[in-house]
Order: structure tokens, then C-alpha cells, then sequence
């Protein structure tokens, strides 16, 4: 019986750490975005980054590049009250682009970090 209960002691234990482990924060975008900007050749991006407990926020980046294959560009997001976070993206007017966010989260006291991102999504640069 006490077998049983060690082993089941450390399962939890591992159960625990494993779950904490995982837990970052969540990135998601703001409802109808990207979107073609208001100028032409643009994409404008917006959405929220919220950490988990524990974490906190390092910066992230925006890489875009053309449906279909091309020159890949990476760019800084912009970060906003409560985690709030946008783009303003430039390329060819009328094309298509694949647009992947990345936000990075920290933990202190494991001294760990983590990437996480929302869907990838496509957006037309405005014409």
C-alpha cells in the first residue's frame, strides 16, 4: 500500500510541474484582423497577449511574406495597454500575404521563455 501512494505522490508531482511547465500565456487576434490598411501596399494587424501567472511579457514580432513564395520580412509589434498589440505592415498592392505573430513570455523564476503565437492568417496589402 505505501508503494501505491509514493507512486501516486509522484505522479502528481509530475502532473503538477509538467502543467506549469506548458503554461505561458495566449495570443489572439482582434475579431476582422488583418485587414488591408488605409494606405496603399498595407496590412494592419491587431489583437491581445495576455500571460499566464508567473508570466510576463518580452516583446514579439510580426513576419510577413507573399501567398505563394517571396522575400519573408520580419518586424517588431507594437505593444499597448494591457497587452494590446498591432502592426502596420508594408508590401506589394493587391497581394496576398501569409502573416505570422509571435509574442514572447518570460518566466522568472524558472527561467524559462516561450514563443507563442496566434492562427496564421493571410491578409490583401490595400491597392
Amino acid at each position: 500500500m505505501k508503494r501505491v501512494s509514493v507512486l501516486f505522490f509522484v505522479a502528481v508531482l509530475v502532473c503538477a510541474f509538467a502543467s506549469r511547465a506548458n503554461a505561458q500565456g495566449t495570443v489572439t487576434w482582434t475579431s476582422g484582423y488583418p485587414q488591408a490598411g488605409g494606405s496603399s501596399g498595407t496590412i494592419v494587424g491587431q489583437g491581445t497577449a495576455t500571460p499566464d501567472s508567473g508570466w510576463a511579457m518580452e516583446g514579439g514580432s510580426v513576419i510577413y511574406w507573399p501567398q505563394g513564395g517571396g522575400t519573408e520580412v520580419s518586424t517588431t509589434l507594437n505593444f499597448g495597454a494591457n497587452g494590446n498589440w498591432s502592426f502596420n505592415i508594408s508590401g506589394t498592392p493587391g497581394t496576398t500575404y501569409n502573416i505570422i505573430v509571435q509574442v514572447t513570455f518570460t518566466n522568472q523564476q524558472t527561467f524559462t521563455s516561450a514563443t507563442v503565437s496566434p492562427d496564421p492568417a493571410t491578409a490583401p496589402a490595400a491597392p
